[in-house]
């Protein structure tokens, strides 16, 4: 069983990056051991039908009834690019307390958040505020954004915890 949806989540993601070979030959030829595992859903498993539980991982998180949450997943494991949902969920929780910033400044530090690699500097240049601003609004994206982290985790974990997937409680 996975940990949590988190660690199937970046397992399916994995395995889908993954080409399909005979792995055991390829060992074999090179006198490895098969790579063992203490995930006893995974042992055992051939690449065909690892590649079939990692899409079924994929259906599950798809799934969910939020769309957001869903633009959220494919965003931070599966490498997508569109996160206009995400930005616009983000601006109706923090527009207030923001002020003056639209949703397409904000786009670049939703991306930072699911993983993609912002500097500062950018940010601020794409916010149009000075660098103690940043630290500011970043905060507030980011307190945001936890929130649909932990909507899109939750739905995700009772389903996996429905079919077996998870261990968690």
């Amino acid at each position: 069983m996975f940990q949590s949806a988190d660690s199937a989540l970046r397992w399916a993601a994995k395995i889908k990056c993954t080409l399909i070979i005979d792995g055991s030959s390829v060992n074999d030829m090179c006198g490895k051991p098969t790579p063992a595992t203490t995930n006893d859903l995974l042992r055992g498993l051939s690449p065909q039908e690892a590649q079939q539980q990692a899409d079924t991982i994929i259906k599950y998180a798809a799934a969910i009834h939020d769309p957001v949450c869903v633009q959220y997943i494919q965003a931070k494991y599966f490498f997508q690019t569109k996160v206009d949902d995400i930005v616009q969920r983000v601006m109706s929780n923090i527009l207030h307390a923001i002020g003056g910033t639209n949703r397409r400044d904000i786009q670049c530090v939703v991306r930072a958040y699911v993983g993609d690699t912002v500097t500062k500097r950018q940010m601020r240049e794409a916010l149009r505020c000075q660098t103690r601003d940043v630290v500011k609004i970043e905060k507030q994206v980011y307190d945001a954004m936890d929130g649909v982290h932990y909507q899109a985790m939750s739905g995700l974990e009772s389903k996996l915890n429905e079919m077996g997937l998870t261990s968690r409680q």
